[in-house]
């Protein structure tokens, strides 16, 4: 954006959402995890009305997929034994005797984070009840002084940071709960009950995507867990959602470590491009091999909405893989459009291999499909909220068929209506003083401005004969290294062009950055591409 943004400005007059919103937020840009996290003082015994809870704790276990005996799925996360949170009158004192008072205050933080409380002012009051929680857990870090019982409490805070746009914190407090659990032996099958291995294992997909999203080691390794997969069991929901959760994110797990060499765990001479091959190859046999409650099969998926965002993760999964190569493809026909010279397009034809291509139409096509998805999830969710998680999902599609419109002007209206409805979901989250989505939203506005105002014709090069005096060498592998023989000169980019065409000149460090897009190894990417 940084690049292609002045080519719009100098004939748009940098209008709102031209991208400079989003350029000038450097440095304040998803920081909320460096700012102090609020603990009110409270009364870990207040609870609100029967009624209220009541409404809360329903919401909450629709919310979070946590099956609740009534989906086919049987959900894809398990938060604990909740079958006490549906056992009215409360006894606030008896719950804190039996240790589940912090679960129930965090049941109705995440409720109330997620909208549920909707008479009440939502960040103080979600706040209120995380600060119950967090007064009866104590320090999270003295593990000494907590019990497998504890695993749930901090299992349901982690993702109540996430929904509170602190995914670092989550992500500190994941892992602080997986070697909670590890050191009383949930992480071996001797001796753990169907309740402790669900809670695990969920522990364990939620370190899987946090692991993918911020771009560092899970926190513990595969080879450490000798523990079987969640089974049919009595009082329990089936198991087939969750099973298959923890498959997928297994696989994720080797494209964070594998394809984008985050701890690897191959320390073979396997290249890049053979690792992206394995990971496609393993989601699609993912894909084919899921029991039949949990295929795509038209009116019953509208029902289930831990179906739909199991699938909204494998098609998540598909972006991760591919994004660099379909991000790399989209730099290469951007700059080939703004460099004149015929030799930089032969080069840009000579990268579109077959797996290459491949990859740029799964990447696109998992776009598309996660926007489908994403509306039918919304459809599916009170007030037509989404999580955090469904969210990020929907904000990484939405981006990816950005690029698409910024490499082919000619999009189809497909394409622009599913753009509109990621721009609205964020709209609507924005509105609703949610940081997260006011952030997604300004990156959505900017860079569709930039993709629908870009000159589409080929742009000159200012001082030709100057620029030309730079040479450029590059290897096989496509490694470039730029060699100036002169200083690149310093032209102002605010010529237009005189006949009235779309057209900018290009200065020099311009014209390097687009040389550097078209020269790059679109593989070389995965070695140092932030998730």
């Amino acid at each position: 954006m940084a690049t292609i943004q002045p080519l719009v400005g100098a004939q748009q007059g940098y209008p709102p959402h031209s991208g400079q919103a989003f350029l000038t937020s450097v440095g304040r840009y998803q920081t909320f995890d460096s700012r102090t996290l609020q603990l009110l003082p409270v009364d870990p015994l207040q609870l609100p009305s029967q009624t209220e809870m009541t409404l809360m704790v329903t919401e909450f276990r629709f919310f979070t997929q946590d099956g609740n005996g009534d989906f086919p799925s049987g959900g894809i996360f398990y938060w604990g034994n909740l079958s006490f949170a549906n056992q009215f009158p409360y006894d606030a004192a008896a719950l804190r005797t039996s240790g589940q008072l912090a679960l129930l205050h965090m049941i109705l933080a995440v409720a109330a984070r997620l909208g549920s409380a909707a008479n009440w002012k939502d960040e103080d009051c979600s706040e209120r009840f995380f600060s119950r929680a967090q007064q009866m857990l104590g320090n999270p870090l003295d593990i000494t002084s907590h019990t497998s019982r504890d695993t749930s409490v901090m299992l349901l805070m982690a993702f109540y940071l996430i929904e509170a746009n602190r995914r670092d914190a989550a992500y500190i407090m994941v892992s602080v709960a997986l070697h909670l659990a590890i050191m009383d032996g949930a992480h071996c099958s001797y001796g753990q009950g169907e309740d402790l291995k669900r809670t695990f294992w969920t522990l364990y997909v939620l370190d899987c995507w946090l692991s993918s999203v911020l771009g560092r080691p899970p926190s513990i390794s595969d080879t450490a867990i000798h523990l079987t997969l969640p089974e049919e069991s009595p009082g329990f929901p089936s198991p087939i959602g969750l099973r298959a959760h923890i498959d997928l994110a297994k696989i994720s797990r080797y494209i964070v470590c594998n394809v984008y060499r985050i701890a690897p765990s191959d320390q073979s001479s396997t290249t890049s491009l053979q690792h992206v091959q394995h990971a496609l190859s393993l989601l699609q046999q993912w894909l084919v091999s899921l029991p039949p409650p949990l295929q795509i099969n038209g009116q019953r998926l509208a029902k289930d909405r831990a179906c739909l965002v199991l699938h909204l993760m494998y098609y998540q999964d598909i972006i991760l893989t591919t994004r660099p190569i379909f991000f790399a493809a989209t730099k290469k026909i951007l700059a080939d459009r703004f460099l004149s010279q015929k030799t930089h397009k032969d080069r840009v034809e000579n990268y579109q291999g077959d797996l290459y291509m491949a990859c740029v139409g799964h990447c696109l096509d998992a776009a598309c499909e996660n926007i489908r998805l994403g509306r039918l999830i919304l459809d599916a969710s009170p007030r037509q909220r989404l999580t955090h998680q469904e969210a990020h999902a929907v904000f990484n599609a939405a981006l990816i068929i950005l690029m698409q419109q910024l490499a082919s002007p000619q999009s189809d209206s497909a394409e622009t209506d599913d753009v509109a409805f990621a721009i609205e979901v964020f709209q609507q989250e924005a509105r609703l003083g949610n940081n997260f989505g006011l952030d997604c939203l300004t990156v959505l506005q900017d860079l569709s401005f930039i993709a629908h105002a870009l000159p589409q014709t080929q742009v000159s090069v200012a001082a030709e004969q100057t620029i030309s005096a730079v040479t450029y060498t590059a290897s096989n592998e496509a490694n470039i290294q730029a060699e100036s023989a002169i200083p690149a000169p310093d032209i102002d980019l605010l010529e237009g062009s005189c006949d009235g065409q779309a057209g900018v000149e290009l200065n020099g460090a311009l014209f390097k950055e687009l040389q550097t897009w078209l020269e790059n190894d679109y593989l070389e990417i995965y070695n140092d591409f932030r998730l």
